[in-house]
């Protein structure tokens, strides 16, 4: 009887010994700053979105908290964009900071409605110095059609995958208009 009691000792032991811990989770994980988020805030008026300057500086403490995640390789998968990689295209990228007043100057102007015929790009956010939204056919399909809050979010979306080192540029074809290649850059 002593051998039994010893033997399922031992078996017990080697049970807790083997039963796999459990892993501690927190809901308080950094996550990345979203410029298209911030752009949806800014469109929501039940929302007090932050200042440009807030958006810069939040996206800063952002990358300090989450900094393997703001590597651009993974990033720029997301969204269906194209993100300016090259060492050859680094000129193009604009300073965070200029396409975050791009951008916001893009979202105060809400629905304002633009046309882009085949063969014609428009240039906006002529009046922020450093970066540049161009909007054009990316394929010749005819015109098309945007307006200013989803311009904004498209610019975002670039901005939440091809940021990193301080600069952003990229572009995308959105959904609701594939024919239309959305670009920010660096004037």
């Amino acid at each position: 009887m002593v051998a039994m009691k010893l033997a399922t000792i031992v078996v017990l032991a080697t049970v807790a010994v083997a039963a796999p811990t459990t892993a501690v989770t927190t809901t308080d994980e950094a996550k990345p700053f979203s410029f298209s988020q911030w752009v949806a805030d800014i469109m929501n008026p039940d929302v007090v979105a932050l200042t440009p300057e807030q958006a810069v500086e939040a996206y800063y403490q952002s990358i300090n908290a989450t900094a393997s995640t703001h590597d651009g390789a993974v990033k720029a998968k997301r969204f269906n964009r194209i993100c300016w990689t090259d060492p050859n295209s680094t000129e193009r990228r604009a300073k965070v900071d200029d396409a975050i007043k791009c951008v916001n100057s893009l979202a105060a102007l809400g629905s304002t409605h633009y046309n882009i015929d085949y063969e014609q790009s428009i240039e906006l956010c002529r009046d922020t110095p450093g970066a540049r939204l161009v909007v054009g056919p990316g394929y010749p399909a005819g015109g098309a059609e945007a307006t200013a809050d989803k311009l904004a979010v498209a610019a975002g979306k670039i901005m939440d995958g091809c940021t990193w080192g301080g600069t952003t540029g990229g572009n995308i074809f959105e959904e609701w208009s594939p024919w239309l290649c959305i670009t920010l850059e660096r004037k």
